[in-house]
């Protein structure tokens, strides 16, 4: 019962004024609408597209979150095959009375369309106000519109909850890739909850450098740094040796030299050692990020 309530009520909202939505002033005062919550307004982020009718229809519409969009014109077609006019700029929302608009613009900032806006679900409403235009249909398409990946992280699609990324297909389509191996996987690190003590005993990576393939509340684990080791003493294979591979980091007069962690917190981070016993003759042995191994 509810659900045919639902139905009568927006066919009734639909068949008012001609086929749209009832009749609106656009001639009110417009102000800015920032996107927020606290309104109860979902704005529409996403894909939308239709089936055009004539030159001059808008097909596909694309808002991103970023304040930049996507558009799509049918233009007249003499010789198939006929491509749509693609448009791309930036956007704001703004409001006039209870009507809400997305105002368009080209790529030097001039004004291109107003269309107020209605949206339902997975159904946005747009009718022209500069053309003075009737209200059209168009539907919120699965897998976003995209020239590069980037444009797909911005228009709250859906993805899988499995770590990956976004790439852009050769149809201009968004498509989600869970990865096998995140980065932080690969440096030997594991992804854990971004809560106090899930990394202890470990250090906290750089997101940027260390991914955890795009996941949410998560960061990445990384073994703490061990100090190298002065191995060989005495023979001609004397030097600095990673503790954990055991590869040869630097021939040195090494032997009885203490190792410390140094720098911390600058560029110049790294394990030091006694002068003249570092590598090259100097103190230093390798540059690493080792002052959260070392309480540093």
């Amino acid at each position: 019962m509810r659900q045919t309530l639902s139905v009568i009520a927006t066919i009734g909202l639909l068949t008012a004024c001609g086929g749209g939505f009832e009749a609106t002033d656009d001639r009110l005062l417009e102000q800015d609408d920032p996107v927020g919550m606290e309104d109860g307004v979902v704005r529409p982020f996403g894909s939308f597209s239709r089936s055009g009718e004539s030159a001059g229809d808008l097909i596909r519409l694309t808002i991103m979150t970023d304040h930049t969009y996507h558009a799509e014109t049918l233009v007249y077609c003499v010789k198939a095959p006929c491509y749509p006019v693609r448009d791309d700029g930036t956007y704001r929302f703004t409001k006039g009375g209870s009507t809400r608009y997305i105002r368009l613009y080209g790529p030097a900032g001039e004004k291109l369309h107003r269309y107020a806006y209605r949206l339902q679900g997975d159904e946005l409403y747009l009718r022209d106000t500069d053309q003075d235009g009737e209200w059209f249909l168009m539907t919120r398409e699965a897998a976003g519109w995209c020239r590069e990946a980037a444009q797909c992280r911005v228009q709250n699609l859906s993805q899988p909850r499995c770590p990956g990324e976004w790439t852009c297909t050769a149809d201009n389509t968004c498509d989600y890739q869970c990865e096998t191996e995140t980065a932080c996987a690969v440096a030997g690190g594991s992804c854990v909850p971004v809560v106090p003590g899930a990394c202890q005993g470990g250090i906290i990576g750089d997101g940027a450098e260390y991914s955890c393939g795009g996941l949410l509340g998560v960061m990445c684990c990384l073994p703490s740094p061990k100090a190298p080791e002065c191995k060989n003493a005495f023979t001609s294979q004397e030097g600095w040796y990673d503790p954990e591979s055991g590869d040869l980091l630097c021939l040195a007069n090494c032997a009885g030299s203490a190792v410390r962690c140094g720098n911390a917190g600058t560029r110049s981070e790294g394990w030091y050692t006694d002068d003249g016993a570092g590598c090259g003759g100097g103190a230093l042995i390798a540059w690493d990020n080792c002052a959260s191994s070392m309480g540093l």
